[in-house]
């Protein structure tokens, strides 16, 4: 059994004015509330983008670094001998902290009097560092090509005897060690990285 309700004033079945305006209210409030939900989706995507775009970014300055890195051990491998002659060549970022005065005294250069600070982008000039072609590394595009630094840290003493491994008075070869420090930059160039890694050379008799 079907009952229909009569307002005064009214047809049967219908709703004052006032309960027709409920609908348009609820309606609203929904849609409102959708709205929200898509804007805030909305920005979480564009975060995510970015977010993506960053580490995509730190990625190619890390490889921009360590290609400048490997330019620099190629370098050190033909390079390593006679350091406290060969390495006081500031323009071709060869520097040493270690004074040798031995048979003749050649003093220190030291990385921190050329440069201002060297996890500071802006101190990396021609002047004072090497710079790699990032064509010849096979890099992808970046602001500026990656630069390195190698300083010579001093000579190893085997502290073994060379008498006792060799009566002929063989003499031993000295053990270098250095520091590589380079920096590489990506797309943005407020964007960087620096690495540093040491070298040595080999022990040896």
């Amino acid at each position: 059994m079907i009952v229909q309700k009569r307002f005064p004033g009214l047809g049967w079945g219908e709703l004052p004015v006032k309960q027709k305006g409920v609908t348009l209210i609820v309606a609203l409030v929904v849609l409102l509330v959708m709205s929200v939900v898509a804007i805030a989706s909305m920005s979480s995507s564009t975060l995510q983008a970015r977010m993506a775009s960053n580490e995509r970014q730190m990625q190619v300055s890390l490889h921009a670094a360590e290609a400048g890195s490997r330019a620099a051990l190629l370098y050190l491998q033909t390079n390593a001998n006679n350091p406290y002659l060969r390495f006081k060549d500031v323009s071709k970022g060869l520097y040493s902290n270690t004074a040798n005065s031995e048979e003749y005294f050649y003093e220190t250069i030291s990385v921190d009097d050329n440069f201002a600070d060297y996890h500071d982008p802006s101190s990396w000039k021609n002047s004072n560092s090497v710079e790699v072609s990032a064509a010849d590394l096979k890099l992808p595009m970046t602001a500026k090509n990656p630069r390195y630094i190698i300083e010579f840290l001093g000579e190893q003493e085997l502290g073994r005897s060379v008498k006792e491994l060799d009566k002929k008075g063989a003499k031993s070869k000295p053990v270098f060690h250095y520091r590589i420090i380079s920096i590489g930059w990506a797309q943005d160039p407020q964007v960087y990285s620096i690495v540093q890694t040491t070298y040595k050379t080999a022990e040896s008799f």
